[in-house]
């Protein structure tokens, strides 16, 4: 299987991409900034602009999933993820394409969260704070859910280094705005649902076990 990473350059991205390739996957890495990868067996790297559709076409064609691990944190161009979407759903309908896993902050959110008294105290804090990544975080997976495609968006928190990543849980439930999770955790979730079919269609949250 063939497998496409948006955003591969990043600190997720790149973990991804190894992942991936000791799962025996081929991947195309597509980045932006400079390349940090060495020469591998099963694996191609291609550098774009998730804002070009045609850049995108190129490689998603090649391609049976898409994982994103794109973000606008830390960036001055706050709509990356709805951006990329825009151009990434039409194009996978366009060549057949179904499998997309998407990666954004446990602090999107979606239809049918319910949440707490603190947690919406905290959201709207962080919207005076981080309202467009938000929005834009929110506004991606509004864009997923309106497509005909298998989509998996998995929602994070604070993610660290140094944690226990073989003890994590997908569930529906909102997190606490302290809560953090490993980066290793997020990536074994992401690589798990390349070929699981739990949540189809849903936004799971990533927490620790």
């Amino acid at each position: 299987m063939k497998v496409l990473i948006l955003g591969a350059s990043g600190r997720i991205g790149s973990r991804l991409v190894t992942e991936m390739l000791h799962r025996g996957y081929e991947v195309t890495a597509f980045i932006h900034g400079p390349n940090h990868f060495r020469k591998q067996d099963k694996l191609h790297i291609i550098r774009g602009d998730i804002h070009s559709a045609a850049d995108i076409e190129k490689v998603l064609k090649h391609n049976d999933v898409v994982l994103s691990a794109l973000g606008s944190w830390g960036t001055q161009v706050h709509d990356i993820l709805s951006t990329a979407m825009k151009n990434v759903v039409p194009l996978m309908e366009k060549h057949g394409k179904k499998r997309i896993v998407s990666l954004t902050g446990a602090d999107a959110r979606d239809v049918g969260d319910k949440p707490s008294r603190l947690q919406h105290l905290s959201y709207k804090i962080l919207g005076h704070a981080a309202g467009a990544i938000i929005q834009d975080a929110e506004e991606h997976i509004r864009i997923l859910r309106k497509s005909n495609l298998d989509w998996t968006v998995l929602r994070s928190p604070v993610m660290v280094d140094n944690d226990n990543h073989r003890t994590f849980q997908l569930t529906d439930e909102l997190v606490m705005p302290w809560h953090t999770i490993s980066r290793q955790s997020v990536v074994l979730a992401m690589a798990d649902m390349v070929e699981g079919r739990t949540y189809l269609k849903r936004s799971p949250v990533i927490s620790r076990a």
